[in-house]
């Protein structure tokens, strides 16, 4: 009986994944919708002098989607993009219990040459 080398197919399937990760298939209004909102707390506006914007998007968009959008909606270029799924948080009003949602949120970093983000200016 002979054994089987899978080692090449699983490679191929591999970086087929890849690539289809890679590419940016969002329509015009799916990139405007991607964006959430600005997150604007202390920390971040100290970020801005590190050319570092935090935006709420949407929790099923990957990296390569989240910078064609930013690219898109602002005009500026992103050197890179940090990602983190913000949990929800169980809170209480009263005697009724709940959750305040979670979210996904991403950490934009804009390149040396690229113009700032007058949402954030103040």
């Amino acid at each position: 009986m002979a054994v089987k080398n899978t080692f090449g197919v699983k490679k191929a399937v591999r970086q087929a994944r890849e690539r289809k990760a890679l590419e940016v298939n969002l329509t015009q209004a799916q990139k405007y919708d991607a964006i959430k909102r600005p997150v604007i707390t202390e920390k971040t506006m100290t970020d801005i002098d590190g050319r570092k914007y935090t935006f709420a998007v949407d929790s099923n968009l990957t990296k390569p989607q989240i910078k064609a959008s930013i690219e898109e909606i602002y005009g500026v270029s992103v050197e890179n993009i940090r990602t983190v799924n913000v949990k929800r948080k169980p809170k209480r009003v009263g005697r009724y219990s709940g959750y305040r949602s979670g979210y996904k949120k991403a950490i934009v970093k804009l390149t040396k040459d690229s113009k700032g983000i007058e949402s954030f200016e103040m």
